[in-house]
């Protein structure tokens, strides 16, 4: 990988002014230059920097790797002359740590140092020689970096910085291990052969053991983590990588002790207070120390966005995201929460124009952004698809803008449009696969299934799994009913299996045939017990039922789209991107059950007083659904207004006096109103319909039954 020289970037000049002290104290490192024999003690030097001083309290250097690539990118888009203010404003950094490193003579090296920031406005140089030693030039070089930014270290660490430099992996070693280190992907094979010429260096074994976690390996990699903490129990890069590989073997207490431990050498560790996070669940501590993360480490997008997902309330989760994209402006899936965020909250014209004003930044702006003009809802079609234009000729060498296009054309029902754009697209990239699926969708949504299945055979074979693939595709499209054409003899074959029966089972379903579907569902787990997606498609099956009291509803292809990736969203526990996909299947004529999931999501999303109003539209259509009753009584309940909750409930009881939910329910609007008495029957009711509410009324039963004397 080519990175760009940096070194003269560094020592422009620089004008801002400098910033007062902060804690913690943000220091940017980037690769150091470098070239024929010192070539590999470029990243290697910087990443070995990263280590050093993330194991220092207060301190937090970000990752190497990521500096560098905005640094290339910052420079193409805008030149050098604004760079290091580029840089300082999207880290936020104090200081920024750069230099060189080049042969001097036979067996030395001559570093030059570069520290400039705002905390060194007059972009300071050091040079000094030292053996060419890979830990010589570390420890000699963490020394000098820590004069510069006035730290002394008390004696214990000192000894903690002397373990981390005399395992510093030889020049040949250094390479792949910077490379690792930095992010950029060095391989098994690479790190393997510097686990033979180094190994007793734990930064060795600890990038090992993150290449095997990546290529799927979790036991051998625990393995390597568990030997690079022998061999340096204090290495706080070696403890993160320790504490990610038990994370993914699902091990989250232990995860969570070893991010304690990196916490204890470091409180400021923005990675670890995030996996920290991550790991304790829900809860004020998880947000503290994810705020914490972002204080340290501006860019860290892991944290704004679990941040993000533990605000309920939009106002401040728009703050928080704007925050976010001041200092990450190329993340796609912070300005997809955004634009969902506002969505949510009934706004298509902002979420319009935030992604206009987006698209004009040119460190943002990318065809993965113009992208997302395909969660602008139907009410701003028109200039979703003047964006998705627009992206087509900044981006011309890439074909992501195009399929928005398409994309946009299908769902306003201008299919031959879409097509003739497709082929378009085909010419230009004729070796794109998403190009070939989405123009074998565009003909199959136009009746020429035929044609569909001969385009994928002719890139693909003719093999079974073909046709399956182009169903799949079709499903994803809402295009359920020319699914069901090709799955159907597919299903009906003795070699059938559970895959393909359960996708003939979603397309059932989605053209209303729930008791085929049902049916279907279950052939498929007879095929396979275990089949987890059959167990799904049945269970969302029955909830759908219980929702619409056993009525049938076909959902027309534009919002069966939409109105499966909301109940995807609401599975993943993500409550603005389901509303915005219910919504956008409300718009296109999804009904009564898509208004209602749209209230389910709103209100799980704590936006209450919206999700009333999408109820009452639901009850238009299911005015005998308990289900919907009960929800919607429990929503007026959180309001205070128990006037509207009490004859809701009683309603939702009398329609299915076995749902305990609405007893339950019911008795909480009886205590709300001091009638305990009824609030005690309604409760044991409840109780005798589901044991398991036990343990959530205990206390509440309990509390009635002394005030109502029984």
């Amino acid at each position: 990988m080519m990175l760009k020289r940096i070194l003269t970037f560094v020592l422009l000049a620089f004008t801002l002014s400098a910033a007062s002290a902060q804690v913690p104290a943000r220091v940017l490192v980037l690769p150091f230059d470098s070239s024929g024999s010192a070539e590999n003690y470029g990243l290697g030097l910087a990443t070995g920097l990263q280590r050093a001083l993330n194991g220092l309290e207060g301190v937090f250097v970000p990752s190497v790797g990521d500096a560098a690539l905005l640094v290339g990118r910052a420079a193409d888009i805008a030149g050098t002359e604004s760079l290091m203010a580029t840089l300082v404003e999207l880290f936020d950094a104090d200081t920024v740590i750069s230099g060189s490193v080049e042969a001097a003579g036979d067996s030395d090296l001559r570093v030059t140092l570069a520290v400039a920031g705002p905390r060194f406005p007059d972009n300071e140089q050091h040079v000094f020689e030292v053996a060419a030693v890979s830990s010589t030039l570390l420890r000699t070089t963490v020394e000098t970096v820590l004069e510069q930014l006035g730290i002394s270290v008390a004696s214990d660490v000192q000894e903690r910085l002397d373990r981390l430099t005399s395992q510093t992996p030889t020049v040949y070693s250094l390479g792949p291990v910077g490379m690792s280190a930095a992010r950029f992907g060095a391989g098994r094979t690479d790190l393997q052969a510097a686990l033979e010429l180094d190994p007793e260096s734990g930064w060795v074994h600890s990038e090992y053991a993150r290449a095997l976690m990546l290529a799927g390996d979790g036991e051998a990699a625990l393995t390597a983590s568990e030997r690079a903490l022998e061999l340096n129990p204090d290495d706080v890069e070696a403890l993160l990588n320790h504490g990610i590989i038990l994370t993914q073997l699902d091990r989250p207490e232990d995860a969570a002790a070893t991010y304690d431990r990196i916490l204890e050498l470091n409180s400021w560790h923005a990675t670890a207070l995030t996996g920290r996070a991550l790991a304790s669940g829900d809860g004020a501590g998880a947000v503290n120390n994810l705020e914490r993360a972002v204080q340290a480490a501006p860019r860290l997008a892991e944290a704004w966005r679990e941040l993000v997902a533990r605000t309920p309330e939009d106002g401040r989760a728009l703050q928080l995201l704007r925050r976010a994209t001041s200092h990450v402006p190329e993340s796609v899936q912070l300005h997809r929460s955004f634009i969902r965020r506002t969505l949510a909250a009934g706004d298509a014209q902002a979420a319009l124009e935030y992604l206009r004003q987006t698209l004009a930044k040119p460190l943002a702006a990318s065809p993965a952004l113009y992208s997302l003009a395909l969660e602008l809802p139907d009410s701003v079609g028109a200039e979703a698809l003047e964006l998705a234009r627009e992206g087509r000729s900044q981006f011309p060498d890439s074909s992501l803008p195009g399929l928005t296009e398409v994309q946009l054309l299908r769902r306003a029902d201008r299919t031959d449009e879409a097509l003739t754009t497709l082929e378009s697209l085909r010419a230009e990239w004729p070796d794109d696969a998403e190009v070939t699926n989405q123009l074998a969708i565009s003909l199959a949504t136009a009746g020429r299934t035929e044609e569909a299945r001969e385009l994928f055979e002719s890139v693909s074979g003719s093999a079974d799994a073909v046709q399956v693939n182009l169903a799949q595709l079709l499903l994803q499209e809402g295009q359920a009913q020319a699914a069901r054409e090709i799955l159907e003899p597919l299903a009906a074959s003795s070699a059938a299996d559970a895959d393909i029966t359960t996708l003939y089972a979603h397309s059932l379903a989605r053209t209303g045939e729930r008791e085929a579907a049902e049916n279907a569902y279950r052939r498929a787990l007879e095929l396979d017990p275990d089949w987890s997606p059959a167990r799904s498609g049945l269970n969302r099956l029955q909830e759908q039922e219980q929702v619409t009291g056993g009525e049938t509803f076909e959902m027309p292809a534009a919002a069966a789209g939409p109105f499966e990736r909301g109940l995807e969203a609401l599975h993943d526990g993500d409550f603005s991107a389901a509303t915005v996909e219910f919504s956008a299947a409300v718009e296109s004529g999804g009904g009564g059950l898509a208004d209602f999931y749209r209230g389910y999501s709103l209100q799980m999303a704590g936006q209450v007083r919206d999700a009333i109003s999408a109820y009452e539209t639901a009850r238009e259509t299911l005015p005998d659904s308990d289900v919907l009753l009960n929800n919607l009584g429990y929503a007026q309940l959180v309001i205070g207004r128990y006037d509207r909750a009490l004859p809701l409930l009683r309603e939702a009881v009398s329609l299915n006096e076995g749902n305990a939910q609405a007893h339950l329910n019911l008795g909480l609007t009886y205590f709300s109103l001091s009638r305990y008495g009824d609030a005690v029957a309604s409760w044991e009711l409840a109780l005798e319909l589901d044991p398991d509410l036990d343990g959530s009324l205990a206390d509440l039963l309990e509390a009635a039954r002394s005030r109502s004397g029984r």
